[in-house]
């Protein structure tokens, strides 16, 4: 296995997870038996975690470009990790080729992982197995997160996901249930719970990050300024309690985002950018009211006699 034996070297890389997406270094290869991803973070202490490839529910690369500190533009090759139980971790990569090696082996060790397993009790479906013709999206009532018509040509069923299943544990039950009962080929599962997962994912991140953004433009400093109502507080206090708010916004985007998969995270770096801008926009307002005020000052009638006074 010459792919698998190139993933026992170290490989440096940046290391995003649910609760960390500022990239972190780290250096990743897997262990002896091919079951585990050793992940090691050149701190002091060393940190040193574990990813069980048999938890990996799926593995999806991604490839963008963004901007470094210097303007310089910088190839991102990533490879993100959906766990079983909703977690997510990506590795960025220097070259694509090495994040691709590390993909194919992935693979090989989830498939090796699976074959591995306990063979569980036969069930004896009590129709004829079909494979899905078509996904449909129907309108969610009040209490539903999503609602889909499964086409299976000759029946069909429909699949409901309430709000309070929001877990990707809920899902995968969900899926497992109507396969079950509705004799889908089991082949088509893990196909129709990626679906589930990421139709509802896309719109829990869309319906937070528009939440997310409100919040931000809240704390512009016009708005602030307009809300004040006779308070006490100057505009220099407006502005360091925006950038206090903007700050604990910054710090929460983790969780509230970042577990939505990928997509989740690089939504998190454009509002991180975002937040930072504001509070510098925010900023610039203030100097320039506070240059306003002092303009009319100077401008105001008893400025105008005292000058009329000394010619």
């Amino acid at each position: 296995m010459p792919q698998l034996e190139e993933l026992r070297k170290e490989e440096e890389v940046n290391l995003r997870t649910r609760a960390h997406i500022h990239p972190q270094r780290a250096n990743i290869c897997v262990d002896e038996s091919y079951r585990k991803i050793i992940v090691s973070q050149p701190t002091d202490p060393p940190i040193v975690t574990y990813v069980d490839v048999g938890d990996i529910d799926f593995i999806k690369r991604r490839d963008f470009t963004d901007v470094d500190k210097s303007d310089h533009s910088v190839e991102m090759h990533l490879l993100s990790l959906n766990h079983k139980d909703g977690n997510h971790t990506s590795f960025q990569f220097t070259m694509a080729a090495k994040r691709d090696a590390w993909e194919t082996g992935l693979r090989t060790m989830i498939s090796g992982a699976m074959a591995g397993s306990k063979i569980g009790e036969v069930k004896v479906p009590s129709q004829q197995y079909m494979a899905i013709k078509s996904l449909t999206t129907e309108i969610c009532a009040e209490d539903e997160l999503l609602r889909l018509t499964v086409s299976l040509g000759k029946r069909e069923g429909i699949l409901s996901v309430k709000k309070h299943e929001n877990t990707a544990k809920d899902w995968k039950r969900i899926t497992d249930e109507f396969v079950e009962k509705n004799a889908v080929l089991p082949t088509e599962a893990t196909s129709l719970y990626r679906y589930i997962r990421s139709v509802i994912d896309r719109t829990l991140m869309e319906k937070e990050a528009m939440a997310v953004i409100d919040e931000i433009n809240e704390q512009s400093f016009e708005k602030l300024v307009k809300k004040k109502h006779g308070s006490s507080a100057s505009d220099d206090e407006l502005v360091r309690m925006a950038a206090d708010r903007l700050t604990t916004i910054s710090s929460q985007l983790a969780t509230r985002i970042g577990s939505h998969g990928n997509g989740g995270m690089v939504i998190c770096q454009i509002l991180h950018r975002n937040i930072e801008k504001m509070k510098l926009i925010n900023e610039m307002a203030a100097k320039v009211a506070r240059a306003e005020e002092a303009g009319r000052a100077s401008e105001a009638p008893g400025s105008a006699g005292t000058e009329l006074a000394a010619r």
